[in-house]
């Protein structure tokens, strides 16, 4: 069922010019430049630069990320979708502590969501809904595929590691 859908987006996008190997994809993953907002009590949210500009025009954004500085330790809000904007990620971390990371949540099963998972600490927790972590096991090739041919121009996807030991969360009511 997965493959079928995915050839019907890919041949939608196809169609539409989005996923032609000869223009750029919507959002390049080499490109991309995170910035830091803060946004109160130990919180922050981590969006690409320039977002505001591009929002205004229609234009799509790359995907966001963020973390909270707790007492001990930092949560991270999705490692982005590969190694260079996983370490822009850490990186802003270290420009606000030196606390170590030990939680990451993954908010989606994309890879533009979770594929920065191998580039954290070895002790990090990866914290994910029982589906999203299936998902990815199950669906991970056909996942980077689809990934190549909108959001990375180039050999940007590299991913050692399926997926770190993970706590998995059930979801609670509807």
């Amino acid at each position: 069922m997965f493959k079928k859908i995915l050839t019907l987006v890919l041949g939608a996008l196809a169609v539409t010019g989005v996923a032609k190997a000869d223009q750029e994809p919507i959002w390049d993953g080499n490109k991309v430049v995170m910035e830091l907002k803060e946004l109160g009590n130990n919180a922050y949210a981590l969006i690409p630069s320039g977002a505001s500009d591009m929002a205004q025009k229609g234009l799509p954004i790359a995907t966001t990320s963020g973390f909270i500085v707790g007492e001990k330790a930092v949560l991270v809000i999705d490692t982005m979708l590969n190694q260079r904007l996983a370490k822009q990620v850490l990186a802003l971390i270290k420009s606000k502590t030196d606390k170590p990371v030990r939680y990451v949540v993954n908010t989606s099963y994309h890879g533009d969501h979770s594929y920065g998972n191998d580039f954290f600490p070895e002790a990090t927790t990866i914290i994910q809904h029982a589906a999203t972590a299936a998902y990815i096991s199950n669906n991970f090739k056909a996942d980077t595929e689809f990934m190549m041919h909108i959001l990375v121009k180039g050999a940007a996807l590299k991913r050692s590691i399926l997926v770190k030991p993970t706590s998995l969360f059930q979801q609670v009511g509807n």
